[in-house]
């Protein structure tokens, strides 16, 4: 019965949390113990002790087709600007008895500010989810007033009956004193051409693309493109297929520029839902791109030509959404830079490794995959000679094993970058290590996830560090089910630890069992059994 659901699967996703913090406003529902609504640990997004200014993008839409609905934007007038944080805010919800779960998708001037899932509703639960992102780097799109679009494709029949309902709205923190504007990209850009729709494309397979063609400004200096992928369709549980890997190519005229891993999403539909009610998968609810360095290529992107930008997906099997998302930085104090491309050795992916091994019924499928990568170039800019050099890497493994009353998947991703600029004699390095572990496990009547995501930052300026951050979230739920396949117990668990040399420090620890928050711990192992989360 569970192979059959195995491959019998849908889509979901899931929001919500958290309480009134120190140094800003925060407005987060809290987790409350015996709810049913949706509830994870992740912390609020941190804010200035400034007033925002709050500009509405739209309110109380309702979602019962595919039709993007469209909202006009107008920066506001009492926090011109420059700002030192731009928060998104989203608040959604969904009523009726039965839905699958939907993509929603944000977009300003055709550049995607938000990416998610939703949840699921039951006969008796109509969830509400809460999300936000920090979206001050994408500070350019948001200087004059701009269209926008949010699509959130549904189909409400008598069979699937749930409308969603949402509002979304920005807060523009002023720059002061103590909390100054950072430096943000002077453009920000939408990868999908004019003559396809805005937002996330369907590659159904590994050659199709989203691509775009630039003439970008003279004067460049640094360059990065944040890239959105989601499984859907048959490639919605594509760490169940064999073979089992996929990854995002980033060409610059029919050239390799970079690569991006593959998040292996769990929607609120995924396999049973019982499983995501009421905490969903590891960012199901908000998906957050990766983000490529292509600044060794400003060499070439600011000759004034035109440039195409593609991004394609290895192994797409009908099929992953792409989107993504470039952000230019210009040079204030010259009209012109010029540079060169100095080295690269990245010809494109290299195929994965698969085995088979069959012992009697017992099969195993292993599929490996390792890459590495090395691209080194230069600028010269009115602020002097600056060379970088981009270091990636990538390693992959999948071990599905299955036998008749046993099956298991244990799936491991492990994503390196490296940034190292030289600007005379100071150099800085911008390091970060992530790694996606899942394990999926079918016994019995029993089946389990457990799925994680860490993440490594450091930053080192003249050889001394100035910055360390380490991340973990990890969703753990079991169901047994009957043989009619109703849920019979679930317990499930969500875990998200933040520290950084800043004195931040983040965890909280979320529990429940059948549907229902039983526990909230927050704050231990942090200093004082606390959580400190502020600027």
């Amino acid at each position: 019965m569970l192979t059959q659901i195995i491959f019998a699967v849908l889509i979901g996703v899931f929001v919500s949390t958290s309480e009134l913090l120190a140094q800003g406003t925060y407005s987060l529902q809290p987790t409350v113990i015996g709810s049913s609504d949706t509830a994870d640990a992740e912390p609020p997004v941190i804010r200035p002790a400034t007033h925002p200014c709050k500009v509405q993008l739209f309110s109380g839409y309702q979602f019962t087709d595919y039709a993007p609905q469209s909202f006009s934007f107008v920066p506001p007038e009492d926090c011109s600007g420059p700002w030192s944080k731009i928060v998104f805010v989203g608040d959604f919800s969904v009523n009726g008895t039965n839905q699958y779960d939907r993509t929603a998708e944000i977009q300003v001037n055709d550049v995607t500010i938000y990416y998610g899932t939703t949840p699921e509703p039951t006969p008796t639960v109509q969830p509400s989810w809460h999300v936000e992102s920090d979206l001050t780097d994408y500070a350019a799109v948001f200087r004059t007033a701009q269209q926008g679009t949010v699509e959130l494709g549904n189909t409400v029949s008598a069979g699937f009956n749930g409308v969603q309902t949402g509002s979304a709205y920005l807060e523009f923190y002023p720059a002061d004193l103590r909390n100054p504007p950072p430096r943000t990209a002077d453009q920000v850009l939408p990868l999908p051409d004019l003559q396809q729709n805005p937002g996330a494309q369907k590659l159904r397979t590994g050659s199709d693309t989203v691509s775009q063609v630039l003439t970008l400004p003279p004067n460049i200096e640094a360059a990065y493109l944040d890239v959105f992928t989601q499984g859907q369709n048959e490639d919605e549980v594509w760490w169940l297929s064999n073979p089992s890997f996929r990854e995002a190519v980033i060409t610059l005229d029919g050239r390799p520029a970079g690569l991006a891993p593959l998040y292996p999403y769990l929607y609120t539909g995924t396999l049973d839902p019982a499983l995501w009610r009421p905490i969903p998968g590891v960012q199901t609810l908000n998906l957050k791109p990766y983000r490529v360095d292509l600044t060794p290529f400003v060499g070439i992107l600011d000759d004034g030509q035109p440039h195409t930008i593609s991004l394609s997906v290895y192994n797409a099997h009908d099929y992953i959404n792409a989107d993504a998302v470039l952000l230019v930085f210009q040079d204030h104090g010259a009209p012109q830079t010029t540079g060169e491309l100095l080295s690269d050795n990245l010809t494109g992916v290299t195929a994965p490794v698969v085995e088979r091994d069959t012992v009697n019924q017992d099969i195993t499928v292993t599929t490996n995959y390792a890459q590495s990568y090395k691209i080194r170039g230069y600028v010269n800019t009115s602020h002097g000679h600056i060379e970088t050099e981009v270091e990636s890497s990538v390693t992959f493994s999948n071990v599905n094993a299955a036998t008749p009353t046993f099956s298991q998947i244990s799936q491991l991703t492990t994503a390196t970058r490296k940034s190292t600029t030289n600007n005379g004699l100071l150099q800085t390095v911008h390091e970060d290590t992530l790694t996606f572990p899942l394990v999926f496990k079918t016994s019995g009547e029993t089946l389990s996830f457990d799925q994680k995501l860490t993440e490594q930052k450091k930053i080192t300026v003249g050889g001394f560090p100035v910055y360390e951050s380490q991340l973990l979230d990890d969703v753990a739920p079991v169901v047994t089910i009957t043989s009619d396949s109703a849920a019979e117990s679930v317990t499930s668990s969500e875990t998200y630890h933040f520290r950084d040399t800043d004195g931040r420090c983040w965890k909280r620890q979320v529990s429940a069992v059948d549907g229902a928050v039983s526990a909230v711990q927050d704050g231990l192992g942090c200093a004082g059994d606390v959580n400190v989360w502020h600027e």
